[in-house]
């Protein structure tokens, strides 16, 4: 199986066209955050090449955080970028300022099978101890990329969920094979070794959903 690369973090236009070219003020975009199990509506209140200006357009009581990392993708689905939530604007109405991270398009994931997402998830050491929390952020058949602050050892064998809804959740065995260590957690590169079939369906369709 594939070995998930951690260093993948230049999207096919950084340093080749300005983001600010790409996205504008008032421009309605798709946020997908791990605290909220479905995409959030949010507009762009301002664009340089290195930050967004993000107004969220739900009615809800916001759970979002300095250092969350989310995927902003475009109505369309033509292109996504992963950003950082680097500080808050205001309260109500909720707008807060992203630090952008890549920029890819939706044909170019489709192509490396592989696609950034910012999902919910668990893990748990084989054999040892709870349930971590985990932020899911890359995804491919075989691989997964997730942050959690727990310290595991390179070739750990570990549980992963990954929860989808309150309902629905995928469960697979994996190998630690990368791992970098940031301000606060640790990337892990996770070799997904044993999929059940019902959970590889359920996969395959969360990867399809992503890049369709």
């Amino acid at each position: 199986m594939g070995i998930f690369n951690l260093d993948e973090k230049l999207g096919i236009f950084k340093g080749s066209k300005k983001i600010s070219k790409m996205l504008s003020k008032g421009m309605l975009l798709l946020m997908d955050h791990y605290r909220y199990t479905s995409d959030l509506k949010i507009e762009v209140t301002d664009v340089s090449d290195s930050t967004l200006g993000l107004l969220v357009l739900e009615e809800l009581a916001p759970s979002i955080a300095r250092g969350d990392f989310i995927v902003l993708s475009t109505i369309d689905n033509d292109f996504y970028l992963t950003a950082t939530v680097k500080s808050m604007i205001g309260r109500y109405p909720f707008e807060f300022l992203a630090e952008i991270n890549k920029i890819e398009t939706i044909s170019s994931a489709q192509k490396s099978g592989k696609f950034d997402v910012s999902i919910q998830g668990s893990l748990k050491i084989l054999g040892i101890g709870d349930n971590i929390p985990a932020i899911v952020k890359r995804i491919s058949m075989d691989a997964i990329k997730l942050s959690c602050r727990e310290d595991i050892a390179m070739n750990e064998i570990v549980l992963v969920t990954v929860i989808l809804n309150v309902k629905n959740k995928i469960l697979t065995r994996c190998k630690v094979v990368r791992k970098e260590k940031l301000e606060d957690f640790n990337d892990y590169g996770l070799e997904i070794t044993d999929l059940s079939e019902e959970n590889k369906r359920n996969w395959y369709r969360l990867i399809t959903e992503k890049t369709v």
